[in-house]
């Protein structure tokens, strides 16, 4: 089973899909290399993965607070 991808923004899906579209319509040649780039970061659309993965709560940026919420990261 595979758990792991890239998280990238639901707007790159657009990029995917208009890729397979002119491919298709044979305005792409097929053998040829084509690159397509998804800059976009999965975290600006959460609500879009909602009910699906569960969003880890947010803590202050210093270490004092992600060694509370995470105890085993400070034993070391």
């Amino acid at each position: 089973m595979i758990t792991e991808g890239i998280f990238g923004e639901t707007a790159g899906g657009v990029t995917l899909g208009v890729l397979r579209k002119l491919l298709k319509e044979g305005q792409l040649d097929p053998e040829l290399e084509t690159v397509i780039i998804n800059s976009g970061d999965g975290l600006k659309t959460l609500d879009a993965v909602n009910g699906t993965v569960r969003v880890p709560a947010a803590i202050r940026p210093t270490l004092e607070a992600f060694n509370a919420a995470v105890p085993l990261a400070g034993a070391a």
